[in-house]
C-alpha cells in the first residue's frame, strides 16, 4: 500500500464510530483493510496508519538511540495513547471516548489520507488549519518539496535546459552532481539573504 489520498466528510454516531469510506478503503490492499493503529497526531488530530505501515515505523523507531533524552521523550509522545481498531463488520471504526476527548473531536470529522496515514479532523478544526496555512501553500512547497525553487526564481541545470522540460528534480547522473552541489549552496545564501554569483557555465538563474 502506498500513496494514500482522498479527502471525505463523515458522521460520528453517539459511540463514537465512522464509516470507513469505501473509496479509500479500496486503495488498501486487502491485507492492510481491517487492522489499524490509532494515535494522536502531529497536529490537533487523530491518525490512523495501516497496520503493515505502523510495524514498519516502529521498526524505523526502534534504531533510535534512547539513550539520548529528546529520543526518548519523542519515541514516548508518539507511542503514547496509540491503539489498535479494526473495522467491524458494517465496515466502522470506533474511536475511543478518550481519543475523542484530546483532540475536541464531535460529531462531525474530516478524513484525510495522505501517503501512508489517514488523518481524522474535528471538522472546524480541520477547515481552520487549512485557511491558516492556505496563504503558506507556495513557500512550504517551495521549502519542502523543491528547495531549488525558492524566492520564485526556478533554478536549472544548464545541462538540464531543453532535454523534454527536465529540471532539477529530475535524477542526476554523476556528472551532475557536482552542479547539483552548486544549487544547494545557492539556496543557503539565498536563505541568509547573501549576494549570490553565478559561474557561466554552472547554473542558469533565469526563469
Amino acid at each position: 500500500m502506498s500513496g494514500l489520498v482522498g479527502e471525505y466528510e463523515v458522521k460520528i454516531d453517539a459511540k463514537g464510530r465512522f464509516l470507513f469510506p469505501s473509496s479509500l478503503r479500496r486503495q488498501l490492499s486487502p491485507a492492510t483493510q481491517r487492522d489499524f493503529m490509532l494515535n494522536k497526531g502531529f497536529e490537533d488530530c487523530l491518525t490512523l496508519y495501516p497496520l503493515p505501515d505502523w510495524e514498519k515505523i516502529s521498526l524505523k523507531l526502534s534504531k533510535m538511540n534512547l539513550f539520548k533524552p529528546k529520543n526518548r521523550m519523542f519515541y514516548r509522545l508518539f507511542h503514547q495513547g496509540a491503539k489498535l481498531v479494526c473495522l467491524d463488520k458494517a465496515g466502522r471504526i470506533l474511536i475511543p471516548t478518550g481519543h475523542m476527548e484530546r483532540v475536541g473531536m464531535k460529531q462531525e470529522a474530516m478524513i484525510i489520507a495522505y501517503n501512508d496515514r489517514v488523518e481524522i479532523w474535528e471538522k472546524s478544526k480541520y477547515f481552520e488549519m487549512i485557511e491558516g496555512n492556505m496563504a503558506q501553500f507556495a513557500d512550504l512547497a517551495s521549502r519542502a518539496v523543491f528547495p531549488e525553487i525558492h524566492h520564485g526564481c526556478l533554478l536549472k541545470h544548464r545541462s538540464d535546459l531543453g532535454r523534454e522540460g527536465v529540471g532539477v528534480h529530475a535524477p542526476f547522473d554523476r556528472r551532475q552532481r557536482r552542479r547539483y552541489g552548486l544549487l544547494d549552496r545557492l539556496h543557503r545564501r539565498l536563505e541568509d539573504r547573501k549576494p549570490v554569483s553565478f559561474s557561466r557555465n554552472s547554473i542558469d538563474p533565469r526563469h
